[in-house]
């Protein structure tokens, strides 16, 4: 869920346990969500206990800040998301971080579960994987490499698809599937 709460999140899992959907991925809380973030912190771990073959990843959030230095978000840094335990890898949020997309992924390649695959064109993130500044195709390779059996997802901007226009939103998917499987597959 992008926003919401403890509810939010039990009702995800509940509708991912009878879609027999393997992964939840959770936004971090806001910053000044402190419920949020004691429930995520202590009883989510609980919760993928009980639902064993369900996977409830945290996502890496955007680097915005609130007042210029107040991050946005709670449980945003590489401690919270290695301590949270499974991590969801939203790549075009590593570049407001000024993270280094393939360091990021190589420290938490063992807690990633699912990436969010997108790209940074022109300044504008959640582009199309295939063009921007990242480092895509590495990333899709050293997944590959390291035998990766979590989820790939597109996470783009619907501009980029082209929403509105089925044939072109079907060409674009194609485009981006025959992208991925060339490097991934």
């Amino acid at each position: 869920p992008k926003s919401g709460g403890q509810k939010s999140v039990e009702h995800v899992v509940k509708m991912a346990e009878y879609l027999h959907c393997p992964t939840v991925v959770v936004t971090p809380p806001k910053l000044l969500d402190f419920s949020f973030t004691s429930w995520l912190k202590k009883e989510a771990p609980e919760l993928h206990k009980k639902k064993q073959h369900i996977q409830i990843a945290l996502a890496n959030a955007s680097g915005s800040t609130i007042l210029g230095f107040l991050p946005r978000h709670a449980l945003n840094n590489l401690n919270d998301l290695k301590k949270f335990g499974m991590v969801c890898l939203d790549t075009s949020a590593t570049v407001s971080k000024k993270w280094d997309l393939i360091r990021i992924y190589e420290y938490l390649k063992k807690l990633v579960v699912h990436v969010h695959l997108s790209n940074v064109y022109r300044h504008k993130e959640y582009s199309l994987p295939e063009e921007g500044i990242l480092p895509i195709e590495s990333l899709l390779r050293k997944l590959k490499a390291n035998k990766f059996k979590g989820t790939v997802s597109l996470l783009v901007r619907p501009q980029e698809l082209g929403a509105g226009d089925d044939e072109v939103v079907v060409q674009k998917l194609k485009e981006v599937k025959e992208f991925v499987e060339e490097y991934l597959a």
